[in-house]
């Protein structure tokens, strides 16, 4: 049979364990019952422990709606992993000032790091980050061999 503290400080009691949650008893509740030497937490008490154990967190599911059908929104990122940066600039400077077709791909993966990183996805992030990196090298340098054919055949063709 187990006391409790109430939110105006009163003690209210004795009562078994089992119904102390219907009673408004939390894991922040101090509880005491004969055999302990102070009030405790009701989460402490290793016989109530699991009684007020948090519930596990279900995995977040992308599109996943509540009973009332609002959307379920995806966890915070974890502070653990900063967000990788986009490189949308190099992107989209590799899309203006050389190749536009493989350019507007970087763009396209670009726009993707920032929303793979809200829905928790770091690894994707990162992955895109890095496909951003490599397509706008790659339209930088197809940009600038097409420029210097183009200007070889431009000196060429004026030669004769």
């Amino acid at each position: 049979m187990y006391y409790y503290i109430d939110s105006a400080g009163q003690q209210q009691g004795p009562f078994p364990a089992d119904i102390l949650p219907s009673k408004g008893v939390t894991g922040e509740t101090l509880v005491w019952k004969a055999g302990m030497t102070q009030w405790t937490k009701a989460k402490m008490v290793p016989e109530l422990k699991n009684m007020f154990a948090a519930p596990p967190v279900p995995p977040y599911v992308q599109g996943q709606t509540t009973s009332t059908g609002q959307a379920v929104p995806p966890p915070p990122p974890s502070g653990d992993n900063p967000k990788p940066d986009n490189y949308m600039l190099w992107a989209v400077l590799s899309t203006v000032c050389c190749c536009i077709p493989i350019g507007a791909y970087a763009i396209y993966c670009a726009a993707q790091v920032d929303t793979l990183y809200r829905q928790g996805d770091y690894a994707g992030a990162l992955a895109k980050a890095n496909d951003v990196k490599t397509w706008s090298i790659i339209a930088a340098v197809a940009g600038a061999v097409v420029n210097g054919i183009y200007m070889f055949v431009m000196i060429a063709s004026s030669a004769f």
